[in-house]
């Protein structure tokens, strides 16, 4: 390996140590883990940065991501069927799939922003 040594390319080099009690430091480090250890834990609260999200709770937020897409497909289905009915039932149907199936994408777009898979879209120039 040519160049510095990893240790001595680090930008972060000014240490801050603190001092808990054995049952404070095992609550710490339970918190911190998540997020990537005591150092990004200390950084995100200190300098008022959002905490990055745990791993458990980007899974969780795939998870209810992948059963809104489902939903959605079921909407769909159900609306192309009722489309290609002759006898069509009674009611606004039409308008309360629209609106479902708008509520559907309005939370999948905030889940994906979320999750950092899409980021905000510029409404189109006219």
């Amino acid at each position: 390996m040519t160049g510095k040594k990893r240790s001595e390319k680090r930008q972060r080099t000014v240490l801050r140590p603190a001092r808990f009690t054995p049952e404070e430091a095992a609550r710490f480090d339970a918190r911190a883990k998540p997020y990537g250890g005591a150092s990004a834990f200390i950084r995100y609260i200190a300098l008022d940065h959002p905490l990055p999200r745990s791993k458990v709770e980007l899974q969780m937020l795939s998870k209810v991501l992948a059963e809104i897409g489902k939903i959605g497909s079921n909407v769909n289905q159900i609306a192309h069927r009722y489309n290609i009915t002759e006898g069509r039932p009674s009611g606004n149907i039409e308008g309360a799939l629209e609106t479902a199936l708008n509520e559907l994408l309005e939370w999948r777009m905030a889940l994906m922003q979320s999750l950092g898979y899409e980021r905000n879209r510029k409404p189109p120039q006219e």
